[in-house]
């Protein structure tokens, strides 16, 4: 009687499970991505210009995060969107600022 009731529930925990992991694994590689980008960022501050093969994999790694995005609702990215839109305003606002007080543009 139990294993009735719990076997039809095995498949949909494991893909919870391999979901949650996904989304952990996919949150460090970003926070990976997001220190190799300050770095290069502060490199070319400095005046040390990042190179084209840099770059490239970098923009080559935001491509496949944007290829295998895991799916948000759309309610909840409706709560989400403001708040992130204006994080990623500020963001860019702050790193032009930076480089106009560095003399870059």
């Amino acid at each position: 009687m139990f294993a009735g009731l719990v076997a039809p529930a095995v498949a949909p925990v494991k893909e919870l499970v391999e979901q949650i992991k996904s989304h952990f694994e996919t949150a460090k590689d970003k926070q990976d991505l997001d220190a190799r980008i300050s770095n290069a960022w502060a490199d070319g501050m400095a005046g040390t210009v990042p190179t084209e093969e840099l770059l490239r994999r970098v923009q080559d790694r935001i491509f496949a995060f944007r290829r295998r995005n895991h799916y948000v609702p759309d309610r909840l990215d409706g709560r989400l969107r403001a708040s992130n839109e204006a994080a990623m305003s500020s963001t860019a606002a702050d790193r032009v600022a930076e480089a106009a007080r560095a003399g870059h543009g």
